[in-house]
């Protein structure tokens, strides 16, 4: 009880009067008084090291879906999350050197599956000579982007247009893994 008293001091509190809260206020700040302030043990995890799985996206409808993983990344909370350098880092994936990370979905009716995660865009790819639509993140877009239409502008279609090489990146969940697959092989 003496420490959150001690924490309270110069504080106005409202409806005790004028002149208590003005001579609070008149009160100097005095920076060296101990206060002693619990701590609640609830987020204590040391480093969660994670592995993620990437699929490559071309434009070109005639080359393949390829996948990627990288392991032992740390979190994303941590400053970690799908590298961006390195031989499977998105700048490669896509073949450029800046990236736009838009969120995206895996929708499959059939099976009831569906899968959020992230979608790292080619973002030099409008400012080329010959832009390349993506069709397939395009659809991944719209996917993300169908649930939701109620809350966004008349024109929602038009932010679902990708150009260029994408990658779609999830964490590499047992779950995940087995969608990724079904992904891969339709």
């Amino acid at each position: 009880m003496r420490d959150s008293v001690s924490c309270n001091r110069g504080l106005a509190f409202p409806g005790r009067g004028s002149s208590a809260s003005a001579q609070v206020l008149k009160r100097k700040k005095r920076f060296d008084r101990g206060c002693h302030c619990g701590m609640f043990p609830y987020n204590l995890k040391k480093g969660i090291i994670m592995d993620y799985l990437a699929l490559k996206i071309p434009a070109d409808i005639e080359q393949p879906i390829t996948s990627h993983t990288v392991t032992n990344q740390p979190e994303p909370d941590e400053g970690g999350g799908y590298p961006f350098e390195g031989d499977n880092g998105a700048y490669k994936l896509c073949g450029c050197d800046m990236i736009q990370i838009v969120p995206a979905a895996y929708t499959d009716l059939k099976r009831q599956q569906h899968l959020e995660g992230d979608l790292y865009c080619d973002e030099e790819a409008l400012l080329k000579d010959h832009i390349i639509h993506n069709f397939r993140a395009s659809q991944m877009r719209y996917w993300h982007m169908l649930p939701r239409k109620d809350q966004l502008t008349e024109n929602w279609r038009d932010y679902c247009y990708i150009a260029g090489d994408a990658a779609f990146v999830v964490p590499a969940t047992e779950e995940n893994l087995k969608m990724m697959e079904q992904i891969l092989d339709s």
